[in-house]
């Protein structure tokens, strides 16, 4: 047997490392080849997006002949427009009340609009007519400072990038949307899928081990899925637009994790914010996936549970965020009221 130089060994084995690498990513862009086939054969249309540093995915897209960059969000009920890109909009109504974030901060509407969008266009898709209300200025999602979290939680708002569109869950569940947010894909389709196909769709995705997960409340334009923690049934929102999976700093407390400070806070939509921990768990569980070990951010979301309180809805312990939607290779069916996920637990 051959003794390779020290030097040949580096070299053998930077080689090696670099075949791995480009084989990774080579099936990798299969997968995402073979997904986006898959779909398009069912009649979903694909548009491209960028999953930026923040977690957030953004959409390039044209709103009456202007450039806009688009915030995809299932945690926003109402899509908005900030009032610079309103253009040639119908005005539907004029008595829309401020939108709350979060953590409480509330949007104060640019005249109290709502209006219908006369053209957008996303990739191939063409948009015609979509409400939308309007707000008055632009706004970021981020964190405050920069932190060494350890996970997958962003460390800087360096290069945050802004949006004047939020299409948000009643855009996505009207024109019937898959969101692969893994693949940072968003699928639309021209008309609602026929249950044969919902059901070739559901069987397919089990099969290349995906769990299926109901999601509940779609009627009020959330998400909502129901889950256990510490033998405990509780429940999560899900929301593309939060960089990071949260919990309750109360219902924290309940369940017995204990944080560490970050020195950062999260910031909602609108402005509010909350100071950021981070915690350890492995006993997080959505219907028939299991979450595993994760480190998780915990902050205040007393104001998003107050205003559930108003609609008469239970309270969430947290929000699953693109971090965990993303290692998990998350398929949200908005239209069909269920999201799948590939289980990633040690």
């Amino acid at each position: 047997m051959q003794v390779l130089p020290q030097l040949g060994r580096v070299t053998v084995l930077c080689l090696a490392t670099l075949l791995m690498l480009v084989r990774g990513r080579s099936e990798e862009s299969a997968g995402n080849e073979r997904m986006e086939a898959f779909f398009r054969a069912r009649g979903y249309e694909p548009v491209r997006l960028e999953l930026t540093r923040q977690n957030k995915l953004m959409a390039a897209g044209v709103l009456e002949d202007r450039k806009i960059r688009c915030l995809v969000d299932t945690g926003w009920s109402q899509s908005s427009v900030t009032a610079p890109y309103v253009g040639h909009a119908t005005e539907l109504t004029n008595i829309v009340a401020g939108g709350f974030d979060a953590f409480g901060a509330v949007f104060a509407p640019q005249q109290e609009h709502l209006v219908a969008l006369e053209t957008l266009k996303l990739g191939r898709c063409q948009f015609m007519g979509q409400p939308v209300s309007v707000i008055a200025a632009t706004h970021r999602h981020s964190m405050a400072d920069d932190a060494p979290t350890g996970s997958l939680i962003p460390r800087s708002t360096k290069g945050s990038a802004e949006y004047n569109l939020v299409l948000g869950w009643d855009f996505l569940v009207r024109n019937f949307a898959l969101i692969d947010c893994n693949r940072a894909t968003l699928y639309f389709r021209g008309a609602e899928a026929p249950a044969s196909l919902q059901t070739t769709i559901r069987e397919s995705l089990r099969q290349s081990g995906f769990s299926e997960i109901p999601l509940q409340e779609t009627h009020y334009n959330h998400g909502i899925v129901a889950g256990r923690m510490k033998d405990r049934e509780v429940l999560f929102q899900v929301d593309t637009g939060a960089f990071a999976s949260q919990l309750d700093q109360e219902e924290a407390k309940r369940l017995g994790l204990v944080g560490h400070s970050l020195h950062a806070r999260a910031i909602g939509a609108a402005g509010g914010s909350s100071e950021l921990d981070l915690a350890h768990t492995d006993d997080i569980q959505l219907a028939g996936h299991r979450v595993g070990k994760y480190r998780i951010g915990i902050s205040d979301l007393s104001a998003l549970n107050k205003l559930r309180q108003l609609y008469k809805l239970p309270p969430i312990v947290g929000i699953i965020g693109m971090d965990l939607l993303s290692r998990d290779e998350a398929v949200v069916d908005c239209q069909g009221g269920r999201i799948f996920m590939r289980s990633h637990a040690e």
